[in-house]
C-alpha cells in the first residue's frame, strides 16, 4: 500500500504541501489563535495576501511557533493595482516586513489587471526570485485566456481558483492541465457546506480525498 504524498512538485521546481490554511476573513484577533492551532495540528502552508490585512498576526505567530522557517511555507499574494515592476517589488517587500520574513516561498498575482502588461509584471516577479525574495511566483484567479498571455511568457507554479463540487471549473481544469499549470483550489469546501451534504460526505467515505491534481489552499 501506498502512502499519500503530502507535496507536489511544481513549475519553477518547488514542492507545495497538498493541504495549506486559507486566511481570508481571518483579522484581528480571530487570525493569531486560528493559525496557532493550524501549526500545531500539522499544517506547514499558511496561505496569505496584502489584501486580508492579516500578514502582520500570521508573522507573529510563526515568529513565536517553535519551527524553523524552513518547515514552513509560506504564501502571499500581489494586489491588482500593484502590477506595474516597482509596484511589484515594493507590495513584495512590504508583505515581507508585515510577515517578518526574508523570503516568501511563493508569491502570487491575485488577479489579473488587462490594464497593465503581464509580461512587466511576470519579469518584476522572476526578478524577485533571482534575488531570493520569493522562491516561486504564480497566479490565481486566472481564466484560460489570461493562462495563455501567461504562458507566452513563463509557466506559473500555479493557479490559485475557487474549486469546489458545486464549482467544478471543469473549462478551466482542463486549461491548466494543457498549459502544465497546477490548479490550487481555494474554498475547497466551500466554506463548510461539502462538509455538511450528506451525498458528498457518503462519497468520501469510500475514497481517499480530492483528485491528487488539485492543491487545497487559499
Amino acid at each position: 500500500m501506498t502512502s499519500t504524498p503530502s507535496t507536489q512538485v511544481v513549475p519553477q521546481g518547488l514542492a507545495i504541501p497538498l493541504l495549506g490554511l486559507g486566511t481570508w476573513k481571518l483579522t484581528g484577533s480571530a487570525c493569531e489563535p486560528v493559525v496557532e492551532t493550524a501549526l500545531d495540528l500539522g499544517y506547514r502552508h499558511i496561505d496569505t495576501a496584502e489584501a486580508y490585512g492579516n500578514e502582520e498576526p500570521i508573522g507573529r505567530v510563526v515568529a513565536t511557533a517553535c519551527l524553523d522557517r524552513g518547515e514552513l511555507f509560506i504564501t502571499s499574494k500581489v494586489g491588482r493595482d500593484h502590477l506595474l515592476s516597482p509596484d511589484v517589488r515594493e507590495a513584495c517587500r512590504q508583505s515581507l516586513d508585515r510577515l517578518g520574513m526574508g523570503f516568501l516561498d511563493l508569491y502570487l498575482v491575485h488577479w489579473p489587471n488587462r490594464a497593465i502588461p503581464i509580461a512587466e509584471t511576470l519579469g518584476a516577479l522572476e526578478g524577485l526570485r533571482e534575488e531570493g525574495l520569493i522562491r516561486a511566483w504564480g497566479v490565481s484567479n486566472f481564466t484560460p485566456a489570461h493562462l495563455h498571455e501567461v504562458m507566452e511568457v513563463g509557466s506559473p507554479a500555479t493557479n490559485q481558483v475557487e474549486v469546489h463540487p458545486y464549482f467544478q471549473q471543469r473549462e478551466l481544469e482542463t486549461a491548466c492541465r494543457e498549459f502544465g499549470i497546477p490548479m490550487s483550489a481555494y474554498r475547497p469546501l466551500d466554506q463548510g457546506r461539502v462538509a455538511d451534504d450528506p451525498v458528498l460526505t457518503e462519497v468520501g467515505r469510500r475514497t481517499e480525498g480530492p483528485p491528487s491534481r488539485w492543491l487545497s489552499g487559499g
